[in-house]
């Protein structure tokens, strides 16, 4: 499968985390959930195995469709990065988060959607 543009390899994650801790703020999220998020920066993942917290995972729908996300602990919806490179927030507390973590590039997951169920197959990690 191709990888798509802006693949994850490519990404500058503590940009993204960084940018989702200024989202938290702006927000007015609390400082517990900052200082969560502050605390994966300073710890990212650098060439995970499998996802995990400060991970940015790629995956497509059953439909072709492509998603980004970044796994945090705060910060659930918030949108990260521009373009090609953005990612949408998600958390363990969320279904996609807790769908996401634990797997590793190839696995498909399933969750519940507006719609019904969703499958979505990891295709990269970092």
């Amino acid at each position: 499968m191709a990888k798509p543009p802006g693949d994850v390899e490519s990404l500058n994650k503590s940009a993204l985390v960084g940018a989702a801790v200024e989202g938290l703020r702006q927000k007015g999220a609390s400082p517990d959930e900052v200082a969560a998020v502050e605390r994966v920066l300073a710890s990212l993942p650098t060439t995970p195995e499998r996802v995990e917290l400060g991970c940015v995972v790629d995956v497509q729908e059953a439909d072709g469709r492509r998603a980004r996300y970044l796994v945090l602990p705060a910060g659930e919806g918030l949108v990260v990065g521009k373009m090609v490179s953005a990612a949408l927030v998600t958390t363990p507390a969320a279904a996609v988060g807790k769908a996401l973590l634990g797997r590793v590039v190839g696995e498909r997951v399933e969750i519940m959607g507006k719609k019904g169920p969703r499958a979505l197959q990891i295709t990269a990690l970092g």
